[in-house]
């Protein structure tokens, strides 16, 4: 049983990453419906992956050029392990400030755990993608607005 809990988890992880759940498939595949235990690790998955999603658009919008600021990082590590950036590097990235909009993603473990109460596990994990979706839309926009030579990889692919 575990092997198909696996497989099923494995395909709803490609899914996530796709952005494009399709729990009809799931079933196609593996010959059954994935359990509560495989939706819970997906979702799971889900959260780590709008964790470090998040995290990039609040970079964004606090004004750093996230591409930018990896290369500081880098250029930084290279001085020798555990050096930071200094002033002057971080200053290079910044761009001036744009806008402090919250978006309705935020929520925390207690707020997630109510919702999923409420609803069923297929729907926990489709407001998790859709959450993900909308911080990725987000961080196209600001890029669009900041850095509009600087194409992220999706929209150089749907254009």
């Amino acid at each position: 049983m575990a092997r198909s809990s696996s497989t099923h988890l494995d395909l709803l992880k490609q899914q996530i990453d796709q952005a494009k759940l399709d729990f009809g498939r799931c079933v196609a595949v593996a010959g059954s419906p994935p359990r509560d235990e495989d939706y819970r690790e997906a979702v799971r998955y889900s959260h780590d992956n709008l964790d470090f999603e998040l995290e990039r658009l609040v970079l964004m919008y606090d004004g750093l050029d996230y591409h930018n600021l990896q290369k500081v990082r880098d250029a930084a590590e290279a001085r020798g392990p555990g050096a930071r950036p200094t002033d002057q590097e971080f200053k290079q990235v910044l761009v001036e400030r744009l806008t402090q909009e919250d978006i309705l993603v935020h929520m925390n473990d207690e707020e997630w755990l109510a919702r999923s109460k409420k609803w069923d596990m297929q729907q926990e994990l489709q407001a998790a993608v859709d959450a993900m979706d909308t911080v990725r839309g987000e961080q196209r926009r600001i890029q669009a607005l900041r850095w509009p030579k600087a194409k992220m990889e999706e929209d150089e692919t749907s254009e």
